[in-house]
């Protein structure tokens, strides 16, 4: 019976232990609660180059540039609004990182299942949840603290769970 016993020990351990897939080496494997969105305020005055007053047309670059400056006061208004919206809605999220690369993240009272890859030098990280692909770069990570930067310019800020 002691020898029945052994060997099914064993035949499970080795099946559990194949049975392990993917292993994903990462820092930001573990449990990440998202503490804040940060979106970068748009800058559009200081790329405006106009030569129109140099063409005789007096005034006109100066409305041009006045004209630049409201849209770029209006487009970071707008910005701070969804900013605000984005936080309110997800700020507490937890995100769990598997060993198994696969991720579940919980806003409010749902959680979505999906997988993730990070890049072999641990500089970026790919996520797919329900069919919605998203990369991120990793700016720091300690033991305490993620950040993720998108290419939008949003930095999210994760705790340790």
């Amino acid at each position: 019976m002691k020898k029945v016993l052994l060997s099914l020990t064993v035949v499970v351990a080795l099946v559990v232990a194949s049975c392990g897939g993917k292993k994903v080496e990462s820092p930001i494997v573990g449990k990440w609660k998202l503490t804040n969105i940060d979106i970068a305020p748009v800058d559009l005055t200081s790329n405006v180059e106009t030569n129109i007053d140099s063409a005789g047309i007096t005034g006109v670059d100066t409305a041009v540039k006045a004209m630049t400056k409201g849209v770029e006061d209006m487009t970071n208004a707008m910005t701070g609004m969804g900013e605000a919206l984005a936080n309110s809605f997800l700020k507490g999220s937890i995100y769990n990182f598997k060993d198994n690369g696969t991720v579940e993240v919980t806003v409010l009272f749902a959680t979505q299942k999906g997988e993730f890859t990070v890049s072999a030098d641990n500089k970026t990280v790919e996520t797919t949840i329900e069919g919605k692909k998203e990369s991120f770069t990793i700016e720091s990570v300690t033991e305490t603290e993620l950040k993720l930067a998108k290419s939008t310019g949003e930095m999210w800020v994760f705790v340790k769970k």
